[in-house]
């Protein structure tokens, strides 16, 4: 009996333990909801560093979810035509909450702060989140198109609960887009330099034909030969001097045999600092090439680039049907047609074939680009439709 009546008393202590560890637990949980910033800073302010954006316009404006309205946060990011994604430094959703005053207000303990970002304004998944930190800044990279973002600012005790007592929501549309591939009616031409006698001097001039592309991102890299005391340039294509009939002012000259090759450069500032973007690129209408300077007399060739990729196309100009033959070592994959604006206008599938027909009779008269896809590259060809 007496065994009997230890074990109930044993029995009896154990629950009287379970049931006040339960409500100790039950307190901490509530109290949870006493949790609150300690600071009158709980916005989100939106930071970005060392994009690839050349642009960036910014709006806010108030959308309806249910009976709920909410103001979402438009940063619109574009990027260079040659770019499939955003990048960054850092892209940083920031306040002033941390776990230094994320507090309970009855007793000053701290609580766990948290800023989450979801992929959506309402639900949604969870992008990423962090705790006890007034900053969280997004992954690497963005991809082109529109991201709705749901930012969330919380202050609770979740190791007991597992919930958080939002403080703070923001809305954010984040729209990646491409800027528009430009366009280059740019021809380079070349002439001996003659003194007043009629004699050549060595020196030779380029000369550039063509249209203004009205574009301060597209620059002509020259480089002379290698042991050229001449210096290499970068020159912006709106300030060439253009002339219809080359006698215009040339905008380089050199008296060095060798090889100058000429390349169109992309130059552009980036939104949110860092060094210049400067990538090699062949827009439509343009193909890299090169001059020959032979010696003193200035006999010059030509040599298109690049050389490696042997095509024709004929007739140019064209009046009806264009034929395009590909180069033994090329397998073409697609051909395409654009007006001077960048448009498409015809592509067929290359089909590997070493011979395709174009019909353009149904383009009205003028200059158009032709682009031939292959494995390995993009090249680019300017004709004349009759």
């Amino acid at each position: 009996m007496k065994n009997f009546n230890q074990f109930r008393f044993k029995k009896n202590f154990l629950k009287f333990l379970v049931i006040n560890f339960l409500l100790l637990l039950g307190h901490n949980a509530m109290s949870q909801t006493n949790c609150s910033p300690q600071t009158t800073y709980t916005n989100f302010d939106f930071l970005y560093s060392n994009t690839n954006a050349v642009n960036l316009s910014t709006s806010s404006h108030v959308e309806s979810a249910g009976v709920s309205n909410y103001t979402v946060n438009v940063y619109t990011f574009t990027i260079p035509f040659f770019e499939n994604s955003l990048t960054f430094n850092h892209l940083r959703f920031k306040n002033g909450v941390s776990s230094y005053n994320c507090k309970q207000s009855a007793n000053g303990s701290s609580c766990t702060s948290k800023i989450k970002v979801f992929n959506a304004h309402s639900g949604g998944l969870l992008l990423s989140s962090i705790n006890n930190v007034s900053q969280l800044d997004l992954t690497n990279p963005l991809s082109v198109g529109i991201h709705n973002l749901r930012v969330e600012g919380t202050c609770g005790i979740v190791q007991f609960t597992n919930t958080d007592n939002v403080y703070k929501t923001a809305y954010y549309r984040i729209i990646i887009q491409k800027e528009q591939h430009p366009s280059l009616n740019l021809t380079i031409s070349t002439a001996c330099v003659k003194n007043s006698q009629n004699q050549n001097t060595g020196y030779v001039n380029f000369l550039a034909t063509g249209t203004k592309p009205n574009n301060n991102k597209l620059y002509l890299k020259i480089t002379p030969p290698s042991s050229s005391s001449c210096a290499p340039i970068q020159m912006l294509v709106d300030n060439l001097s253009y002339s219809s009939t080359f006698t215009n002012q040339p905008f380089y000259n050199c008296n060095s045999n060798g090889v100058y090759t000429f390349k169109i450069l992309y130059i552009s500032s980036r939104i949110g600092g860092g060094g210049n973007i400067i990538q090699e690129i062949t827009p439509i209408g343009w193909t890299d090439f090169s001059w020959t300077k032979s010696f003193r007399s200035c006999m010059l060739t030509y040599d298109p680039l690049p050389v490696n990729f042997a095509f024709k196309s004929s007739p140019n100009p064209v009046k009806d049907v264009l034929s395009v033959k590909i180069g033994e070592n090329e397998k073409a994959e697609s051909i395409a047609i654009y007006d001077f604006t960048g448009t498409m206008k015809k592509k067929i599938k290359g089909n590997n074939s070493s011979q395709i027909e174009l019909n353009l009779s149904d383009l009205e008269k003028g200059i158009y680009f032709l682009e031939i896809t292959t494995s390995t590259s993009t090249y680019k060809e300017k004709i004349v439709k009759e």
